[in-house]
Formats: structure tokens, sequence, C-alpha cells
């Protein structure tokens, strides 16, 4: 597979891979168990995975465009009532939560690699796959997913998956020349 620029793709050891997926599930349970204690080892994952990423200038994009993307988000989830969380109060979401965000990014040129090269399917499993992950996030972190607009989540994921597998990502190559 080539990256869409034009550039080979970088060979990714499975070792790699797996470390990709088990650190991002390691990073999500510690977010929701102990929220805003969990960020510094978050920033630590993430700066450690730049460098020693393959994609590393890409991989730093994503993760700062997707970091804005979850403040906007988020802010827009808590605020419109569509995720609750009762000890969170004020106009910023709380850290934690946004540190999912550019978590998520990590995973794009590397773990789910090979679901970025078909934007369709990636884009239902996002969806799908997002909706579920807010709800299991909500019943561990002890917040609501409102059931009545919930599917604006899984909504918001299919098209964000879709623009990053078709454009952002393709991009983020260019971008970081």
């Amino acid at each position: 597979m080539s990256q869409q620029s034009g550039s080979p793709a970088p060979k990714q050891s499975v070792w790699w891979l797996l470390l990709n997926v088990a650190s991002f599930q390691l990073c999500w349970f510690s977010l929701l168990l102990i929220g805003d204690q969990a960020v510094p080892w978050v920033i630590a994952w993430l700066i450690g995975h730049w460098s020693l990423s393959s994609s590393a200038r890409s991989d730093r994009y994503l993760m700062g465009v997707f970091a804005a993307l979850g403040l906007v988000a988020e802010s827009f989830h808590l605020h419109s009532g569509v995720l609750i969380l009762p000890n969170h109060a004020g106009p910023v979401p709380p850290l934690w939560l946004i540190a999912f965000w550019p978590l998520f990014a990590t995973l794009l040129n590397h773990s789910l690699r090979w679901l970025v090269a078909k934007p369709l399917l990636g884009s239902a499993l996002a969806g799908a796959g997002g909706w579920a992950s807010y709800y299991a996030g909500a019943q561990i972190a002890g917040g609501e997913l409102t059931s009545s607009t919930s599917f604006i989540i899984a909504i918001e994921w299919a098209i964000l998956f879709y623009l990053s597998a078709t454009w952002l990502v393709p991009k983020s190559f260019q971008f970081t020349r």
C-alpha cells in the first residue's frame, strides 16, 4: 500500500502495531478511570509515539488537528446535553475528555491504516465504534449519554472518519514535508 502523497508507506512491524493498539486501550481506560491524573501519562505516550513513529510528522499534525476537533466536539456534546458528566461544570470540557482525541489520531497511520484505505467501511465502523466507545466510556466514568441524541455521536464519527481517510490523512503527509 502507498501513501496518498505518492511516497511508499513505511513498513510497520507487527510489534509496533500491537504497541499502538495496546497503548491506545491502556490510555483510554486510564483516562476514564482516573481522569485528569492520567493526562500526563497520555502526553508521555503521545511524545513516545511520535518519537518512535515512522510517520512522526504526519502523526504530530493529526494529533494537533484532532486535539482542536476534540475541544470543539466535546464542548458541543457537553453544552447541548448529548453527554452529561455529573462532576463537570464550566465552559471548557475536562482535559481528560479532550485527551482522547489526539490519542485516537495515533491509530490512523498505524493500526487503522488498513481501514483508512477503505473509507466507506471505516466510516460505518467508526460510527458504530464511536458511539459504543462513548456509551461504554460514559458508563465507566459515571456520566450519561442521552439516548435521544446519542445518534449525533455516531454520525459525527462516521463523517469524521470518512473525511480523515479521504482528505486529512493524505494531506497530513503533504502539509508536513
